[in-house]
């Protein structure tokens, strides 16, 4: 009596889950496979069928049913409708992630733990703004044309000159917490909370200087230097951008310098309105000592 070898074949599917399964697939009527004899002698050639098509076929040992290599169950050609478009692909997706949002989790600073919801979307259209307004804006422009203090008339400010500790170099940030040096006075009766920075002397014209400004109250007051500490230009007060705050970050005011007197060497940041002992200032080179 002849034996019929039979293999059982699988096709494989990925669930919603992503995860891959294989499952056996439902005999089928029009399968067939030829006998082997055990008996003749020599390898027998086995050749399965699926209506006219050849599935499968092998080498076997002789005097035996045993094949010589495994049957490979081929999986079926998918049909036409079982691909999809590209912006079909990308609506399922965008379904993927409208259904199942990413959320970052974070510990604010009384301890607890909170989560919220991750749009990439958002996230990348602020960093496009944010990018087209480096590019395109500053909020003051202090040009020698444009001096608009009398250093002869300001008694200001060569008596400071040992508080200028902090130096803005072309390539590095500055980053400045609480107000540890004196107090400015400008016209020798009120005092002032105030940061004292000089910049790097080697820079040409064109300086643009980024400004973010944490913990404040109200927008500071620029005064420009000369290297003689002179007044040069009196900025009162900065016009800022409020930056809103992310699960990374605080939020904080912006503002953008661009710096084109030559002259300028040193700046004062002061407040007329007293401000809590954790503001801070962050400062740095836009363009650095090259122009972009």
């Amino acid at each position: 009596m002849p034996v019929v070898a039979t293999a059982q074949e699988y096709y494989t599917w990925v669930d919603a889950q992503g995860q891959i399964h294989n499952s056996p697939k439902p005999p089928s009527a029009s399968s067939s496979s030829t006998a082997i004899d055990p008996s003749s002698g020599t390898s027998t050639q086995q050749t399965l069928r699926k209506g006219s098509a050849v599935v499968e076929s092998l080498q076997v040992i002789p005097g035996t049913n045993i094949p010589i290599s495994p049957i490979l169950p081929t999986v079926p050609s998918p049909q036409s409708d079982d691909y999809v478009t590209e912006d079909e692909f990308h609506a399922q997706q965008q379904q993927y992630e409208d259904d199942n949002p990413a959320f970052y989790v974070w510990i604010d600073e009384q301890g607890i733990r909170r989560t919220q919801r991750y749009k990439k979307s958002a996230e990348v259209a602020a960093r496009e703004a944010e990018k087209i307004e480096e590019e395109i804006a500053y909020d003051h422009l202090l040009a020698q044309p444009l001096r608009n203090v009398d250093s002869d008339g300001v008694a200001c400010c060569q008596q400071y000159r040992s508080a200028f500790k902090h130096r803005l170099a072309a390539e590095e940030r500055l980053v400045l917490s609480g107000f540890r040096e004196q107090l400015l006075s400008v016209n020798g009766e009120e005092y002032y909370q105030a940061w004292y920075i000089q910049l790097e002397s080697a820079l040409a014209t064109g300086r643009d200087v980024l400004v973010k400004l944490r913990n404040i109250q109200q927008a500071p007051v620029v005064l420009a230097l000369n290297a003689q500490w002179q007044p040069l230009h009196l900025v009162a007060p900065i016009v800022t951008h409020a930056i809103a705050g992310t699960w990374a970050t605080q939020p904080y005011q912006e503002s953008r310098l661009l710096l084109d007197d030559p002259e300028i060497q040193f700046i004062i940041v002061f407040f007329p309105q007293t401000q809590a002992d954790n503001a801070s200032i962050d400062l740095r080179w836009i363009h650095g000592k090259t122009s972009d």
